[in-house]
């Protein structure tokens, strides 16, 4: 009989702390932040600029929030669009929104009226939730041809550390209220307490409703299960070798697969934080991986790039940063050996 390596010859590159297999393939998303928000609740689940937010808040906002969207009218299978920032409200949503068996439709902020149309038509979604600062530059009458029926909004600037100089990157935010929109702060102190029983979706049903960029034609809805998000953070686990001490760097955006999978569902298995700012700048995130000590990510090389050409680069402390991957376009070994040479780390890159 072949020996396993003839059958699978693909097994002969694993490193040997891999796993040939992974055994248990029931588990879903929202099972496994919800066993860690269980077991750690006091543990940081996200470290948004220099705020820690631990895993038992965020467990009940997203109560609170499953609360406001059933009495929405929303229900298993329906879907919600998410058009945020890597922001604390981000993740509150989506595990809102599994928690009574909707699906997520994360979006790019930088779409404007005409792709939105497409998006929320094809999606038949019900309920959108996004930035007071995008509702108030959007013309929201393209709405009417959706199945749209409730609008909320968040500002960027909640869940900041009030103690803590405001970061650059929001300097120019500013709260504000949008006109038949309602505010996701004040649902969540209207519904404070309240909860719905927890919907129980097998790995087989959807968890996200991801697009394509619609490269070779229009953008089409990828649907990402439970079970698929869930078995791919343990393959990122095994293959990171991910433990305890470790902390994501999120700076992949949280509505493309990369932050789907290799961030949030990676540090919810994991029972870690997630570094969240806004959205990415070279110099705010190389601050804040020497403030939480960041130990990975997965980023595109673009990415390394801007940490080199900005002068901050040599003047952190990076030396955690011992799990920093990138993928996508193959990348030069002279371009590994000069992010070592500036960083002391060696990144991870293919």
């Amino acid at each position: 009989m072949d020996s396993i390596y003839q059958q699978r010859p693909w097994l002969n590159s694993y490193p040997q702390w891999v796993p040939h297999d992974l055994e248990d393939l029931s588990k879903t998303a929202i099972e496994d932040f919800l066993n860690t928000a269980n077991s750690r609740p006091e543990e940081p689940a996200i470290y948004y600029f220099d705020k820690p937010i631990h895993y038992g808040a965020v467990d009940r906002w997203s109560d609170s929030l499953a609360a406001a969207f059933h009495d929405m009218g929303i229900r298993t299978g329906d879907r919600i669009i998410l058009v945020l920032q890597n922001v604390p409200q981000f993740l509150i949503s989506v595990y809102a929104a599994w928690k009574i068996g909707a699906i997520v439709v994360p979006l790019n902020p930088m779409y404007r009226e005409k792709e939105l149309s497409y998006f929320f038509k094809d999606s038949g979604a019900k309920l959108f939730v996004t930035h007071d600062e995008i509702a108030q530059n959007l013309d929201l009458s393209f709405l009417k041809d959706s199945s749209i029926g409730n609008v909320i909004t968040t500002s960027a600037l909640d869940f900041l550390d009030s103690n803590s100089p405001l970061p650059e990157i929001l300097r120019k935010c500013r709260r504000s209220s949008v006109q038949g929109c309602r505010d996701l702060r004040a649902i969540l102190e209207d519904y404070k307490d309240r909860r719905v029983d927890v919907a129980e979706p097998s790995p087989n049903s959807v968890a996200y409703l991801t697009y394509t960029s619609g490269t070779t034609g229009q953008p089409k809805g990828a649907m990402n299960t439970h079970g698929n998000i869930a078995f791919s953070a343990r393959v990122y686990q095994s293959m990171m070798r991910m433990g305890d001490e470790d902390v994501v760097l999120g700076v992949a955006p949280l509505f493309h697969v990369t932050g789907e999978v290799a961030h949030s569902a990676i540090a919810a298995l994991a029972g870690i934080p997630v570094v969240l700012s806004y959205r990415f700048d070279a110099r705010e995130t190389l601050r804040l991986i020497e403030r939480w000590k960041a130990t990975m990510t997965v980023a595109a090389i673009t990415v390394y790039i801007a940490w080199m050409n900005d002068p901050e680069v040599r003047k952190r402390d990076l030396s955690s940063f011992a799990k920093a991957y990138s993928g996508g376009a193959p990348v030069s070994s002279a371009l590994v050996d000069q992010f070592t040479e500036l960083t002391g780390c060696i990144p991870n890159m293919s």
